[in-house]
Parts: C-alpha cells; sequence; structure tokens
C-alpha cells in the first residue's frame, strides 16, 4: 500500500465557529482548545472550569467566552477538528484511483495513523455518558451534524454510484460504520494502550469489505 496516500499532519482547525477570525483570534482559540484537550484526558471533563481552561491556555476567562458560549461548545470543538481530519481523509479516499479494497485499507490505516499521533483525544471517545450528551446538546446549539459521518456518507455514496458497493442506505451505514471504526478505536488506544493496530486495521477491512462492497469487488 503506498505510504502517505492520505493526509496524516497534524489535526487543523476547522470548526464552523471559527471562520472569519483573523490570524490572532485564531491562535488564542486553537490556544484554548489545545489547553481543554489536555485538561479533559488528563484531568477528567467533568471537574474541568472555564477558569482551569483560560490558565492553562494563558488567556482571561473573558475571553475564553468570545469564542465559546461554555464548556460544552468547548468539547465539542475538540471533537469537531478530529472529526475534520478524517473528513478530509474521505474526501482522499474518493479522489484516488487505488481499487477499492486497497483504498479502505489505506483510509484506515490512515485513520490509525492520526490517532496514533493524537492519542490524547482518543481518550475524549471514552467519556462519561454525560460528557458524550453535552456534545450532541452543543452540536445542536451549533446545528451543524458530524462531518465525519457526512465524510461516510459521501464516500459510500460514491462507491454505490460505482457499482462498488451494495445498494445499503448511504446515511444508515455510514452511522454504522462510524461507530465500528470509533468502538475499535477506543479499544485499540485506550484499551490496548496502542497495541496490535494492524490487527485491527485488518479487522475492520475485512469486517467493512463483507458488509459493503460487492461480491467482484472482495
Amino acid at each position: 500500500m503506498p505510504e502517505g496516500l492520505f493526509e496524516t499532519s497534524p489535526v487543523e482547525r476547522t470548526a464552523p465557529e471559527a471562520a472569519g477570525l483573523s490570524a490572532k483570534q485564531q491562535s488564542k482559540r486553537d490556544a484554548i482548545v489545545e489547553a481543554a484537550t489536555d485538561l479533559f484526558t488528563n484531568g477528567g471533563y467533568e471537574t474541568t472550569t472555564i477558569a482551569h481552561i483560560a490558565k492553562k491556555a494563558g488567556v482571561a476567562v473573558g475571553t475564553v467566552y468570545l469564542y465559546f458560549k461554555n464548556k460544552q461548545e468547548i468539547l465539542y470543538a475538540v471533537k469537531y477538528d478530529f472529526d475534520a481530519a478524517f473528513a478530509r481523509m474521505m474526501a482522499h479516499a474518493g479522489a484516488n484511483n487505488l481499487p477499492h479494497r486497497q483504498r479502505l485499507q489505506a483510509l484506515i490505516k490512515s485513520i490509525f495513523n492520526v490517532c496514533a499521533e493524537n492519542t490524547e483525544r482518543i481518550q475524549l471517545l471514552g467519556l462519561p455518558p454525560q460528557a458524550i450528551g453535552e456534545i450532541f446538546e452543543a452540536k445542536r446549539t451549533i446545528k451543524n451534524s458530524s462531518v465525519m459521518i457526512q465524510g461516510v456518507e459521501t464516500w459510500i455514496k460514491q462507491g454505490i454510484a460505482e457499482g462498488a458497493f451494495r445498494p445499503v442506505d448511504p446515511y444508515i451505514a455510514a452511522v454504522i460504520g462510524h461507530g465500528m471504526v470509533n468502538a475499535s478505536l477506543e479499544q485499540c488506544f485506550n484499551v490496548d494502550n496502542g497495541k496490535n493496530q494492524q490487527l485491527y486495521i485488518d479487522s475492520l477491512v475485512d469486517s467493512i469489505s463483507r458488509w459493503l462492497f460487492e461480491p467482484e469487488y472482495l
């Protein structure tokens, strides 16, 4: 499989509320999100306060509120930015001419590579139910659906149009596929401490291929 097929650079800041910021404003927002990521994963989401985040980011508490209404929106920004990196990979996946199974394998390998380089964000996959609920509440507040699921859905639609995938419901399949990958990432990096990455990759590729692909593309 060709190396470097998909983008695996550090996660960029792409959440919708960041649009239109000056370079200085973007830098402050990034510092807030990075500080929150560290505090949520190392100190716990529930015990972290806006004041804690502001102190670690080196800004005033009032500055945090210029960019985010509450802690839930900061949590969503952390999750959104990471999902956006995956969505960009989906766009790359649809733009190359590899056979579909190799394309899927390269995509999942790239996702695992990004996660290996950003293990602190993977820990957020294991947040308690209350925090996960607050992510979804923040999504409703910002009125934006998961870019990751959108990216998967677009990729599946393309595969169906090309005759490579079975005629499944693209959205439902995207939700299920997203859940499969998320669960595998959490288990691999949060429980198994990053061990057996290739085994997880191969198992995901095999499972998704048998589920989605038409027989002649297996």
